[in-house]
């Protein structure tokens, strides 16, 4: 699903050549639910940027669902973007001056595809998935910060991708309300979703069945929970 072979990035400054990540390996099959972990700047949102075809400056193999995605034009690139990865960030990313059938709907107005069926019909199912059936018509100024990141969920599930990553979802939200997100996102894996959470909280990878740990951008753990050695940064 996810192919990573010696892949490598470097920022070039005024003094110096940095790595941020340095001959990175990894292999994510379909249908897991992984959590990558490390401390502030040890590459991890880097390493999700990477493989989610929104940073191109790397080098090495990339492969994700068959697609090598170095040999995808920009174009093409953002296409398979958005009908086959959703994104889920920490800020939810919504515009608030919209609905939230609205909110869900934007992927659609940036694709050229063609789509089968009605699709207000389908954010309102997007919606309904995430339990939030009955805030269509509400703006996410109304909404709380859990119901927010479920819209946000919603959004990402528009084309039914069958890979989910998601930069630090909970990061924005209480225990109580982290936890209610955390069982949205085992429920879909439990559907068949990959799902990919980059986050700094245990509460969080104790939930994923791998904890692939980075740092100085090398992996340095790859394992469950017990075996990758907790996942506190």
């Amino acid at each position: 699903m996810i192919r990573l072979d010696k892949v490598s990035k470097r920022y070039r400054t005024a003094a110096r050549e940095e790595y941020a990540l340095r001959d990175i390996d990894l292999h994510i099959t379909e249908g897991e639910l992984c959590a990558i972990v490390g401390t502030s700047g040890s590459g991890k949102t880097t390493l999700l940027n990477i493989f989610g075809g929104l940073d191109r400056s790397y080098t090495g193999t990339v492969t994700v669902a068959g697609n090598d995605l170095h040999g995808l034009s920009d174009a093409a690139l953002a296409a398979f973007r958005n009908r086959h990865i959703g994104f889920v960030f920490q800020q939810f990313s919504l515009l608030d001056h919209l609905t939230c059938e609205q909110n869900v709907l934007l992927p659609f107005h940036f694709t050229r595809a063609p789509f089968a069926g009605d699709p207000r019909q389908r954010a309102r199912e997007a919606l309904e998935h995430v339990g939030l059936g009955h805030k269509v018509g509400e703006t996410p100024r109304n909404l709380s910060g859990g119901q927010k990141q479920r819209v946000a969920i919603a959004r990402a599930l528009f084309f039914k991708p069958r890979i989910l990553l998601c930069d630090e979802p909970t990061g924005s939200l209480d225990s109580t309300t982290g936890q209610q997100i955390i069982e949205t996102f085992r429920s879909l894996n439990a559907e068949g979703y990959t799902v990919v959470i980059i986050t700094h909280e245990t509460r969080v990878s104790s939930a994923a069945r791998r904890v692939i740990r980075i740092e100085d951008g090398r992996i340095v753990s790859d394992g469950t929970e017990a075996t990758a050695g907790g996942a506190t940064a």
